[in-house]
């Protein structure tokens, strides 16, 4: 059922359907009634696509962290980048602390991004999965930019209405 709330998509095709099959309907009527059902069928794919950019779903905001927090990484913003990982990773945030310090990243990215959340726990978690990509040079080397390709499973937990990195396994997927 997210789908609905992923993508505009699903509302405009589905309410730009209703629309056809009416203009259809009323083409071969003439009946004003269906002009009215067309009218209504307008404005409740107006309000489909207002709630779709409005609800903000868990797959949404893991995905915005995981954005966000590659922006940070790129722009070399140690202190942006730790906010989005968990206080209680500590031997993490000095591994990125270690990183940031040897290397300047140039560009942060990634794709392919699969999401799985476990609401069972307290707080709830995800694991995220994704083809990173970082573009880096070494601090005090020669300047060249060497691109860093890898799968990527990321784990998160939900603290308030954020949710914090809290391991990151760069050496491959691990199943789900």
């Amino acid at each position: 059922m997210d789908v609905f709330w992923e993508s505009p998509w699903p509302a405009v095709g589905l309410f730009g359907f209703g629309l056809v099959a009416l203009a259809v309907a009323y083409h071969n009527t003439r009946n004003r009634a269906l002009l009215w059902a067309a009218a209504v069928d307008v404005l409740l794919g107006l309000a489909g696509v207002a709630v779709e950019y409005f609800v903000v779903t868990d797959y949404e905001e893991v995905e915005n962290t995981l954005s966000d927090a590659a922006a940070a990484l790129a722009a070399n913003d140690e202190n942006a980048l730790l906010s989005f990982f968990d206080p209680e990773a500590s031997s993490l945030r000095a591994s990125v602390h270690g990183a940031l310090a040897m290397f300047e990243i140039h560009d942060a990215g990634f794709r392919g991004l699969e999401v799985r959340f476990n609401h069972v726990m307290n707080p709830p978690t995800a694991t995220a999965q994704f083809r990173g990509r970082i573009v880096y040079s070494s601090r005090g080397g020669d300047g060249a930019r060497n691109p860093y390709l890898q799968p990527v499973t990321i784990h998160l937990r939900r603290e308030g209405d954020r949710w914090l990195i809290s391991e990151v396994d760069a050496q491959g997927y691990r199943k789900m």
